[in-house]
């Protein structure tokens, strides 16, 4: 990132890009923003925030714009992907901070909880993107931070875990209904916790994973919530016990938990939840320990992992670096080749295995081998994509231009001996024209520029060709005339041994000048 940051968010935009914005640790006041492109692998600035922020919540909201909230603040701003720039919209009622952010079906949003100006909070408010305002809805009926929000398939809301009031951890977990702005307890999980993580699995389940426990310690406890009985069941433990890690759905269906603390050092280590067996098994580790950072998925399936900073341990760094997991690579990312030709593609990264090749587009008509061979089909002038996806779902994609055809113009022509025709080239790979004499019957030339000249040898057929940088050749004919007819007032045949038209002229023109004879008679015509 151009900054360290931690107690930032982190937001995937339709266009595939991430904005980061806010953060404890930034370089400034907190009110920095950037983009992250995954095309190019490259992070620039954006609009800064008017208000610093941290532990705030960001929300992608239906018109694409992004609803950033609280932080020490009660106020709240929109980002604008289009302009790259922030504006002002309602302010919530409370100021809050480690509050949570769910966008509903509706296209509002409820906001949670939270830790106000003195104390935890037990207030929800709405917000509304029609209008721009927020309005109070049923408070939860305890106070809660710490906590998590999900989004469940039904449309209600899980809260759980958080401190609530003294207790840490809360056991008690809530449903909110937006069709009656209404909570109501549901089962509660078997052991409490805070600064924890809440996933939703493909089944419509939901699995929470470490977190400070109700024990005083962190734990490596896991559980299972199943929206149609209520009921909490544990599942398999993390391997390490830790909080302020992330959570991220895999296109697998896997949950990949990453980083984190025990209060006592950061973690690098990561690992993977099935839910199908309901165990964890320990994968990739980060490059650097991290706890308070953010991860993303991007639309390649790849985790965007970024910052993280001093949340427990005070020697941590605030860190700027960033890390993805399951980065697949294909290479090259692009190529340019003409019909018929092709190009070898690479895959490496992400699980290392399985890379399956595959057309996303196919405009030229092209085809793709198992192994990535790539070759164009007979239609020029578009663009194909290829993609490759490894064993665990994660792809990348490359693009090929297909040009049109190489072409040579005029494809053909006819020159006298020591006579000069001008060529051009097009299409092809559209760069690094050289221009050469395949068939020199003449003893003709050509230049760089595709001036050909032809030699003293007439009646004879040469070949210029011009060769683009991928090596693909067009040619173009060139009938060399044999050498001018004499002027000794001979007469001359075509080939097929008949006059030619010239001969037959100078013939015409004898005739025209020869006497004529006497007329009878005796008279001589004058």
């Amino acid at each position: 990132m151009t900054t360290g940051r931690f107690y930032h968010t982190a937001t995937l935009l339709p266009s595939g890009k991430v904005l980061v914005a806010g953060g404890s640790g930034v370089a400034g006041d907190g009110t920095s923003a950037e983009l992250y492109d995954p095309a190019t692998r490259t992070w620039t600035a954006t609009g800064s925030m008017s208000v610093s922020r941290r532990e705030h919540t960001a929300t992608l909201l239906p018109s694409g714009k992004v609803l950033v909230a609280g932080g020490v603040t009660e106020t709240a701003e929109l980002y604008d992907p289009a302009t790259g720039t922030w504006s002002a919209t309602g302010s919530m009622t409370d100021l809050r901070e480690e509050h949570t952010a769910t966008l509903l079906p509706s296209g509002k949003v409820l906001v949670a909880g939270g830790y106000g100006s003195t104390s935890p909070l037990a207030s929800a408010e709405l917000y509304d993107p029609a209008t721009g305002t927020w309005s109070l809805t049923s408070s939860l009926p305890s106070v809660r931070d710490g906590h998590t929000a999900t989004l469940l398939p039904s449309g209600l809301v899980l809260v759980a875990g958080g401190i609530s009031g003294d207790l840490p951890g809360a056991l008690v977990t809530l449903l909110y209904d937006p069709s009656t702005g209404m909570w109501s307890e549901t089962g509660s999980m078997t052991k409490g916790r805070f600064n924890h993580t809440a996933t939703l699995l493909p089944s419509g389940e939901v699995v929470v994973a470490g977190g400070f426990g109700d024990g005083g310690t962190d734990t490596s406890s896991a559980e299972v919530y199943e929206p149609g009985s209520g009921r909490w069941m544990t599942t398999g433990s993390l391997a390490t016990p830790r909080e302020y890690h992330t959570a991220t759905l895999l296109p697998s269906g896997k949950v990949l938990v990453a980083g984190g603390t025990d209060r006592t050092a950061d973690f690098a280590s990561a690992e993977l939840y099935d839910p199908d067996a309901g165990t964890w098994s320990a994968t990739d580790s980060l490059a650097t320990p991290r706890e308070g950072h953010v991860a993303t998925l991007l639309r390649s399936g790849a985790v965007l992992v970024a910052g993280g900073g001093p949340v427990w341990v005070a020697s941590s760094p605030v860190l700027s670096s960033a890390e993805a997991y399951d980065l697949v690579l294909l290479s090259p990312s692009t190529s340019a080749v003409g019909p018929g030709e092709s190009e070898t593609f690479s895959a490496s990264g992400g699980s290392g295995s399985g890379y399956l090749f595959a057309f996303v587009t196919n405009a030229s008509g092209g085809t793709l081998s198992p192994a990535g061979v790539y070759t164009a089909g007979s239609t020029g002038g578009v663009t194909d994509t290829v993609q490759v996806t490894d064993s665990l779902g994660g792809s990348a994609t490359a693009t090929v231009t297909v040009g049109t055809p190489l072409a040579v113009s005029p494809s053909s022509a006819t020159v006298a001996p020591g006579g000069t025709q001008s060529f051009t080239a097009s299409g092809g790979s559209g760069t690094g024209y050289r221009w050469d004499v395949a068939t020199n019957a003449s003893g003709g030339t050509v230049t760089a520029a595709g001036v050909y000249t032809a030699g003293a040898t007439g009646g004879v057929t040469d070949v210029v060709r011009v060769t683009d940088s991928t090596g693909s050749a067009a040619t173009a004919s060139v009938t060399v005339t044999s050498s001018p007819a004499s002027s000794s007032g001979g007469c001359s045949t075509a080939g097929d041994g008949s006059f030619t038209l010239a001969a037959l002229a100078l013939l015409a023109a004898a005739r025209e000048r020869r006497p004529r004879p006497p007329a009878r008679g005796g008279n001589q015509v004058p």
